[in-house]
């Protein structure tokens, strides 16, 4: 019954959980797992629980009753997150809910690999419907903008945003011409700060503020835009982001939308990631 539920990679971890013999390394673990993962695990978990005559005795306290003092600690553990990942933002916070507040629940958001997409793009945008998150697993820059082409031509009933970087979306400008040429319906949110973000931020915060290779020289996205027939319009202040967007979504055909980031202003706390490059520094 257990492999019902799971295979490969995903079954060693829920073998491991079970093998831990304590529920705090069980807990510690897990979160290193993806949630597909955690959840096959728990169900890998219960099957073991009901068709094996072995229990752990991990296994032996689960009970089919939610714990509600669990539950609302987990509860308290994910506000508390939301709120310290809000915190920075800057002005990015109102870019984040003016967007979920303007976008239909069943509209399909990809998310190509740039800051504003990892920082709230995929932490704290609700995500309401299954298959309406798609983003590159492969974490390379530019994979979003054939995700987002592609689900646009295949649910054509439903607006598709794309969140990207100007670094990512420089990779496949081509790309532009075939949403152009397919009319889909897709709202490209280009947050253009000229450059690799991620990497200067690293490099300042680890290497002194000595740049390379980090500052790009792109085109102007609102024409080129204009030469394909796209509609585009361009948000300098977070204000503008709901009335933009608005207007982008009016239109039958694709439309994008810049980000200028230098005239919207930094985030609150520059991101990292999780990255350790110098030893001894955070």
């Amino acid at each position: 019954p257990v492999t019902a539920y799971l295979s490969g990679g995903v079954l060693a971890a829920a073998w491991l959980a079970a093998s831990l013999d304590s529920p705090q390394r069980w807990l510690r673990r897990c979160t290193a797992l993806s949630l597909a993962a955690g959840c096959a695990i728990g169900l890998a978990l219960t099957a073991f629980l009901h068709h094996s005559t072995w229990a752990h005795p991990l296994l032996e306290s689960v009970s089919d009753s939610p714990d509600p003092t669990w539950l609302t600690r987990v509860a308290e553990a994910g506000r508390a997150a939301r709120a310290r990942a809000r915190a920075t933002l800057g002005p990015y916070e109102r870019v984040l809910d003016d967007l979920r507040t303007t976008l239909a629940r069943e509209a399909i958001v990809v998310r190509d690999v740039t800051i504003p997409a990892t920082t709230w793009g995929g932490r704290l945008l609700e995500t309401y419907q299954p298959r309406t998150a798609l983003y590159s697993a492969t974490y390379a820059i530019g994979m979003g903008v054939g995700l987002a082409i592609g689900a646009a031509i295949g649910q054509p009933d439903r607006d598709v945003v794309l969140l990207a970087g100007d670094g990512g979306f420089v990779t496949a400008l081509g790309e532009l011409g075939t949403a152009a040429q397919e009319r889909a319906r897709l709202r490209v949110i280009l947050f253009n700060d000229g450059g690799y973000g991620i990497l200067r931020n690293l490099q300042d915060t680890h290497f002194d503020g000595r740049r390379f290779g980090v500052d790009l020289t792109t085109p102007d996205f609102l024409r080129l835009a204009d030469s394909f027939g796209v509609w585009s319009g361009q948000i300098r202040s977070a204000v503008e982001t709901a009335p933009v967007l608005k207007e982008a979504l009016q239109q039958e055909g694709p439309a994008l939308v810049e980000v200028d980031m230098q005239a919207v202003g930094p985030m609150a706390i520059p991101f990292t990631g999780s990255a350790r490059l110098v030893p001894g520094r955070s």
